[in-house]
């Protein structure tokens, strides 16, 4: 780009030079022409040196050096790998939001730095390598959570998710039904429709869960025509079960399994609403 301007500022000099001096135009009229066409030519020219000047100082600002003071440990990088992914950080050095100086005048950022290269390698590269341990994600998830980093927020939450146990989720928050007496009194003396999962148990609290099936949302749709419970089939010699599920109110039921036919969630869905159908409400 440089070597264009260096060219152009000799084609303007020479020919301004040889329009001036010649004798072999027609008229002055048509002197008067070509000089007022290379003054606007000379103006657009200056508007191209401006946005070529701009463009060089955004690279340039954007590769500078930052210096950051993160609880007492100091970090370098540069404004382009701060401000790649938004959040936090984009704003403070943009926007000097939640910013303050150290005595150096660098960026001091009142956290620990246990993570926080953690923190810029995920902002170089959109991914890291996250440690074999969910305690210290949890608390890589945290920091990425200050930063308003939600892409390594998500990556965080889906370590942990399956390192609970490959192919689990952990739902002690729900209902579950400790054994068959238990079971039967709440089928058989119901307040409204029971709705129970059966199903493959890891540990208690913990299942596996079956394909497109996310139960919390499914509990949060039909939490209010139903009672909802979990309740662990019987596995003997770790043979492998499919998830059922039953559906009772007094002497209405209806059963059904996961045979992966079309996902389950589609099953559980049609079963439901032919229960409904076919249940007068009290």
């Amino acid at each position: 780009m440089s070597n264009f301007f260096v060219i152009y500022d000799h084609f303007l000099y020479f020919s301004t030079k040889t329009i001036l001096k010649s004798n072999n135009f027609a008229s002055k009229k048509l002197k008067e022409v070509l000089i007022f066409r290379l003054v606007k030519l000379n103006a657009l020219y200056a508007v191209l040196i401006t946005r070529h000047n701009c463009v060089l100082c955004i690279l340039f600002d954007a590769q500078r050096v930052r210096t950051l003071n993160v609880g007492g440990t100091i970090f370098h990088t540069t404004k382009f790998t701060l401000t790649k992914f938004g959040g936090t950080l984009q704003k403070m050095v943009e926007y000097e939001i939640r910013t303050v100086s150290d005595e150096n005048g660098d960026h001091l950022i009142d956290r620990s730095p246990k993570h926080f290269e953690s923190i810029l390698n995920f902002l170089r590269d959109g991914d890291i390598d996250l440690p074999d341990s969910v305690e210290k994600v949890k608390e890589i998830r945290e920091e990425a959570r200050y930063y308003e980093l939600a892409n390594l927020l998500e990556l965080c939450d889906e370590f942990i998710d399956e390192k609970l146990a490959p192919g689990t989720r952990d739902h002690r928050n729900l209902k579950f039904i400790k054994n068959d007496d238990e079971y039967l009194q709440i089928v058989t003396e119901p307040v409204k429709p029971v709705f129970v999962f059966h199903y493959s148990p890891v540990e208690y609290g913990k299942f596996t869960y079956p394909y497109n099936l996310n139960i919390q949302d499914f509990v949060e749709k039909y939490r209010i025509q139903f009672d909802i419970y979990f309740k662990a089939q019987k596995v003997e010699n770790n043979e492998k079960v499919f998830w059922k599920w039953s559906i009772h109110h007094y002497n209405k039921y209806l059963e059904g399994q996961d045979v992966y036919k079309y996902g389950v969630k589609e099953e559980i869905d049609d079963d439901i609403k032919k229960f409904l159908n076919n249940m007068p409400f009290p």
